[in-house]
Order: C-alpha cells, then sequence, then structure tokens
C-alpha cells in the first residue's frame, strides 16, 4: 500500500511539473503571437509618410491645393508640381486654395 501511494504522488507532481510547463510555453506563444499581430497591422498600415498629404499646384497656375482637392486632379500631369510641405508651396509664391482653408 505504501509504494502505490509514493507512485501517485509521483504521478501528480509529474502531472503538475508538465501542466506548469504547458502554462509557461502558452505565455511565450501568446507573446509571440502578439509582436506578429503587431508587425501585421504595422505593414497594414503602411509606411508613416504615405499619411502625410501632399500638395499640388500648376506651374500655370497661382494656387496650390490639397492632393484630395477636385481642383487639383485637374491639373494635367505634365504641369503638375508635388509639395510635401504646405509651407514650401506657399513660399514659393503660390496661394492656398479654399481646399486649404476650410480647416
Amino acid at each position: 500500500m505504501r509504494q502505490l501511494e509514493i507512485n501517485m504522488r509521483e504521478s501528480f507532481n509529474l502531472a503538475k511539473t508538465d501542466i506548469f510547463k504547458l502554462q509557461s510555453d502558452m505565455a511565450e506563444l501568446r507573446k509571440g503571437q502578439q509582436m506578429i499581430m503587431n508587425l501585421l497591422s504595422r505593414i497594414k498600415a503602411g509606411p508613416k509618410t504615405s499619411s502625410r498629404k501632399t500638395y499640388v499646384a500648376s506651374v500655370t497656375g497661382k494656387k496650390v491645393h490639397e492632393s484630395n482637392c477636385p481642383f487639383a486632379k485637374n491639373i494635367k500631369p505634365k504641369n503638375r508640381l508635388m509639395y510635401r510641405k504646405k509651407s514650401v508651396a506657399l513660399n514659393t509664391g503660390y496661394k492656398a486654395c479654399e481646399c486649404m482653408k476650410r480647416m
């Protein structure tokens, strides 16, 4: 009878050790999964520079527009000037379109 109790205790201790090991492995897997999800969300968001506004002016015109302005979309590609900063476009001599003044 004594040997049976010893064997049962050892079995339970082994099972307990296995359970703790599995919990530890699951925590590591969750960390890895979270890292992958963060990377995927960054990839879906794209580079940070893509969220910046761009400004469009015509070589022959006097106004600068946001890229989503209907007037900017009418500018022919050969006459189109692109600016990343509004201040650069304004310092070049262009006036701000109404689409930029609405803000």
